[in-house]
């Protein structure tokens, strides 16, 4: 038929097809590597070859199954945007996240995090935030281990350095005036550089 709807399981479809209950769409791949398209998403006025797709693997071991979307950009050719495996990891840009959370971009940002006031990533230990990265306020990035004791490292293999291009560093202080200020609270002992020439100021 051309028109009405079609009910599976109700006598008062609202939509052209109206299921109620599960649906079991039997088309999915035998496992790695041999996936097979489930359902598809087209448009009349497009070309046949232009629509997204949900495709499928499935198989009798857990590296054997996953789950993906495929997105056509206006060509003849989709792109797999995200993928669920059956390992629990998600890649978004690639179809084989080694992680939890696999991200890959050919762009120059990867990921952007969005908020009104203050965006930060929590880091967290068996439900239990233990630092976080963001957003401090006002112009500020701020880095935050919220473990008594705990210590934030930076760390490089080999001969790597630790860089800071600009800007004056504060040790014990919030307001460096110089290259670098050390302080306690009280006293502030400053380090400054300009023309070749090292001086330290008792602030």
């Amino acid at each position: 038929a051309s028109t009405g709807n079609v009910g599976i399981g109700t006598t008062g479809p609202q939509n052209p097809l109206h299921v109620k209950g599960v649906v079991n769409i039997e088309n999915g791949g035998t496992g790695v590597g041999s996936p097979n398209e489930q359902l598809r998403f087209s448009r009349p006025t497009f070309p046949t070859t232009y629509y997204h797709s949900i495709v499928t693997d499935h198989s009798s071991v857990q590296a054997g199954n996953d789950l993906r979307f495929d997105l056509n950009y206006g060509e003849t050719v989709r792109r797999t945007v995200m993928t669920l495996q059956g390992s629990g990891n998600v890649g978004i840009g690639t179809t084989g996240p080694g992680s939890a959370l696999d991200v890959y971009g050919a762009n120059t940002g990867v990921l952007r995090l969005h908020n009104a006031a203050n965006p930060y990533i929590g880091f967290y230990r068996d439900g239990t935030r233990v630092g976080y990265a963001g957003n401090g306020g006002a112009d500020d990035m701020t880095f935050v281990n919220e473990i008594t004791n705990g210590n934030i490292k930076f760390i490089t293999i080999g001969t790597g350095n630790v860089l800071i291009i600009n800007g004056n560093v504060g040790i014990g202080t919030t307001t460096p005036d110089k290259t670098i200020g050390l302080g306690d609270g009280t006293d502030e002992f400053s380090v400054s550089v300009a023309s070749d020439k090292l001086t330290f100021w008792n602030d």
